[in-house]
C-alpha cells in the first residue's frame, strides 16, 4: 500500500483504506490500492464482502464530479454516513448522527424496561429511568469516547417521551 501512497488500517477482519484526494492522480492511487487489495484477497482465497464496502467522502465542498471506485469490477456505493466498529461516521465527521441513533436505542430500551415493570409508581419509574440514562451515558462514553458536554442537548432527547 505504500506504493499506492494510501493509508490502510486493519482491525480483525475489517480494513479501511483512505487517502487525500485532490486530483485525478490521487483517485487513481486509491483505485490502485483497491486493486492490490482485491488481488491479495484472491491469492489468499478470501472473499471481499462488496455489500459491506462503500466510499465515504469527508469534505466540506464536494468535488465537481464524484469518483467511482471499484473492487474486483464491482462499483462501490457512495454514502453520506456509515457504521464503523459500532460508531456512525458521517461525511462532516460530527457525532450528531451517532448520538441520535444512541438516543433512539435508549428510547427503545427505556420503553422495554417500562413495559416490564408491574408497578406504575412514577417515583420508582423515574428512578429506574435515571439509572438507565446513567448506564447509557457511561457505556457511550467509555466505549466510544464520544460524549461531549457541549452536545449534551442531544441527550436531552432522552427526557422527551
Amino acid at each position: 500500500m505504500k506504493r499506492a501512497e494510501v493509508i490502510i488500517k486493519l482491525f480483525a477482519d475489517d480494513e479501511k483504506l483512505y487517502a487525500e484526494i485532490v486530483n485525478d492522480c490521487d483517485a487513481a492511487k486509491l483505485q490502485y490500492a483497491l486493486n492490490l487489495l482485491s488481488e491479495w484477497a484472491e491469492i489468499w482465497q478470501l472473499s471481499v464482502s462488496i455489500d459491506k464496502c462503500c466510499t465515504l467522502a469527508t469534505w466540506s465542498k464536494p468535488l465537481s464530479a464524484p469518483v467511482d471506485f471499484s473492487i474486483g469490477g464491482n462499483v462501490l456505493s457512495h454514502v453520506s454516513s456509515c457504521r464503523d466498529l459500532g460508531v456512525v461516521v458521517s461525511h462532516d465527521l460530527k457525532p450528531t448522527n451517532h448520538i441520535r441513533q444512541m438516543v433512539a436505542k435508549a428510547h427503545q430500551r427505556a420503553n422495554a424496561i417500562l413495559h416490564s415493570f408491574v408497578s406504575r409508581d412514577t417515583e420508582v419509574l423515574l428512578r429506574a429511568f435515571i439509572v438507565c440514562l446513567t448506564i447509557i451515558r457511561t457505556i457511550d462514553y467509555s466505549y466510544h469516547g464520544l460524549f461531549v458536554p457541549r452536545l449534551d442537548h442531544l441527550y436531552h432527547g432522552l427526557f422527551v417521551p
